[in-house]
């Protein structure tokens, strides 16, 4: 028996069921979804094809020619650090040999002015003669010794950290936090309670009470400056009983964290950093905490964002539309995180700071 279809509109009877809605509808609305289907499918065939020529067409060349010109001013750079410990060392074979002709010729000094006094005393007796012949020798040995070994120069191979340079290996756009491996490097800080910590795309500045110590992109440790005022962050209040805990901006968006002392709820924010228009809203499970340190936001790779849930020491991965995409527990408690440049993921804890490849 035939059926009405689904679509009110239309007065045939059903001839197939649409397995894109599971609806009965009658054959020229079936072929009209097939069409419209269809229709899609030179579009994406037509920018798989884009794609591909833009691949095609890259200058490789002229893409890493840009980064081997940095890898070129680095090994400058090296050779000119090489070739400094070299002359230093130089320096350093010349006085110890200046030093060592030095030492025999005072020797040497001294004894023409004995034997001299004993020759115009004419008191020199046989003791004397045994005593300076056997200094002569020494020196004479000693002379022999030094110009046939010469000084002794033990030389290390030179070690190359892979460290020192770091290359992207080609991977999908997606970071995972929640395979976090080891941290590659760990560096220790004071056991304070201040949290605060930013960065750029080539140092990291770190509150360690009494200093602020800056480090670099490989954590070596380049300055540090006096500094024993409390450098905790404001809290504003946007609503009678919430706070605006943290805000941290990336590509025209602002990323608010937002903690309500009523209900305990807490929520991430995005607006529009020139409209301040809402775009975004994801609450996320972290009791109130009024301390020192808060649940905090950074920015990461790809227009996405880390949370960092203090209090129960969670880290929220959250997408570029506000979508938690992972969540991980992480020990010890931490307070902070960062991103040093593009792909170095810093994790303050009360003792350490522990750095991650991303």
């Amino acid at each position: 028996m035939s059926l009405s279809g689904a679509i009110e509109t239309c007065k045939r009877k059903s001839r197939a069921i649409c397995h894109c809605c599971n609806n009965n509808i009658c054959l020229d609305h079936l072929k009209e979804r097939v069409d419209l289907i269809n229709s899609q499918m030179n579009p994406l065939a037509d920018e798989i094809n884009t794609l591909d020529n833009q691949l095609s067409l890259l200058n490789v060349d002229e893409i890493i020619d840009k980064y081997r010109q940095k890898l070129d001013k680095w090994r400058h750079e090296c050779h000119a650090t090489v070739d400094r410990f070299y002359e230093e060392k130089c320096q350093e074979l010349q006085q110890r040999y200046v030093e060592k002709v030095v030492e025999k010729r005072k020797k040497l000094h001294q004894l023409k002015l004995k034997i001299n006094e004993l020759i115009r005393e004419q008191e020199a007796r046989h003791d004397d003669i045994s005593s300076l012949k056997a200094t002569i020798n020494g020196i004479e040995r000693d002379v022999n010794q030094y110009e046939e070994n010469g000084i002794v120069v033990d030389v290390n191979p030179l070690i190359i950290n892979q460290n020192l340079v770091y290359i992207e290996q080609w991977a999908s756009n997606e970071l995972t936090i929640s395979t976090l491996s080891s941290p590659y490097r760990t560096v220790a800080c004071s056991k304070d309670n201040w949290s605060a910590m930013t960065s750029n795309n080539h140092f990291l500045l770190v509150d360690q009470y009494p200093n602020l110590c800056l480090y670099d992109e490989q954590l070596t440790h380049v300055k540090e400056y006096p500094w024993e005022f409390i450098s905790n962050d404001k809290c504003t209040s946007c609503n009678y009983d919430e706070l605006i805990n943290n805000i941290a901006y990336d590509n025209e968006t602002l990323a608010l964290i937002i903690e309500n002392r009523t209900n305990n709820k807490n929520r991430i924010e995005f607006r529009s950093s020139s409209t301040f228009d809402p775009l975004w809203s994801t609450t996320f499970n972290a009791a109130y905490c009024f301390a020192p340190w808060k649940n905090r936001v950074c920015v990461l790779k790809h227009n996405e964002w880390l949370v960092i849930d203090h209090k129960n020491s969670h880290l929220l991965h959250v997408s570029k539309d506000g979508q938690v995409k992972a969540k991980r527990s992480y020990k010890p408690t931490f307070n902070n995180a960062v991103v040093l440049g593009t792909n170095i993921l810093a994790i303050k804890t009360a003792d350490n700071i522990n750095c991650y490849r991303i």
